[in-house]
């Protein structure tokens, strides 16, 4: 699988332990910050976070995906 990047279009998104809003939040994404999206089942997204390699998931329409030129 090719490694897609993404940024956080949302002011601030939670990044939850597992694919659950129940789930633990682990960390929060702010406005802007790019992430690398390991598996995407809709409508979570498994990423890792640039800025502290936090691993979690997101809700799929907190991201706008990028291009590995865009990156």
């Amino acid at each position: 699988m090719s490694i897609r990047y993404a940024y956080c279009k949302a002011s601030i998104s939670p990044v939850r332990a597992e694919s659950s809003d129940k789930s633990e939040m682990v960390t929060q994404l702010l406005f802007g910050e790019v992430v690398s999206v390991e598996e995407l089942k809709n409508p979570w997204c498994q990423i890792i976070t640039y800025s502290d390699n936090y691993k979690g998931f997101v809700d799929f329409k907190h991201l706008h995906f990028l291009t590995e030129k865009e990156v």
